[in-house]
């Protein structure tokens, strides 16, 4: 059996040291990014008070090709990565932060890894922030895990032309985490560039206000 080679990269951290915080941020980067580049998405929204924790993909990549193709194609990666945030989410909570004070946040790839772990593990979170990203698998996949969000409060942004992630499958999955009790806000912006702009970063300040 192949071991998980997410689980033996680094965590990078930002703001209040976890022991010491009374809610937290798992921020997942993109492909061929690194937590710094999303540590920076979070230090622009400005939340120092919150402890942040940036795990680093093995590889540059949580899986291996796009989001949209067959589920099998992109195993063992993608079951791989779903452990790897459920082990640190697990941790966080054993350091008696409740989960509904943890918000997960991603960009594009690591924004698609908290849509589909989201959807795979419903429960009331501090906040969902998904910048350019949805739910993964194929047209018709079927998403549906037993739970309910209770309304967690949920941000999917992006753009209406962006070249890796459709706005229509953003549409999508803001329906679905609706369907299972999330209060969802979306923006969608004409010509962005592949980039979490600061209206994004700001609408993200406002809700983890919550926190």
């Amino acid at each position: 059996m192949m071991t998980n080679p997410h689980l033996g990269q680094p965590v990078v951290t930002w703001g209040r040291a976890l022991d010491n915080a009374r809610a937290a941020v798992i921020a997942v980067h993109g492909r061929e990014r690194d937590p710094e580049d999303i540590l920076d998405v979070c230090s622009r929204i400005g939340r120092s008070d919150l402890a942040h924790l940036a795990p680093f993909a093995a590889n540059g990549a949580w899986y291996p090709h796009s989001f949209m193709m067959p589920l099998a194609g992109n195993e063992p990666w993608l079951s791989w990565t779903l452990e790897r945030m459920e082990g640190l989410l697990n941790g966080i909570v054993a350091q008696g932060i409740r989960k509904e004070r943890i918000a997960l946040l991603g960009f594009s790839q690591g924004a698609c890894m908290v849509a589909e772990f989201a959807l795979r593990n419903p429960g009331r979170y501090g906040a969902l922030l998904i910048f350019t990203g949805s739910a993964i698998g194929p047209a018709g996949t079927s998403w549906t895990y037993p739970g309910d969000f209770g309304g967690t409060p949920v941000l999917i942004s992006g753009s209406t032309e962006d070249a890796w992630v459709p706005a229509s499958r953003m549409g999508e999955t803001a329906g679905l985490l609706r369907a299972k009790g999330a209060h969802v806000i979306e923006y969608y912006y004409g010509g962005k560039e592949h980039i979490v702009n600061d209206e994004e970063t700001s609408a993200a300040r406002r809700i983890l206000e919550s926190l």
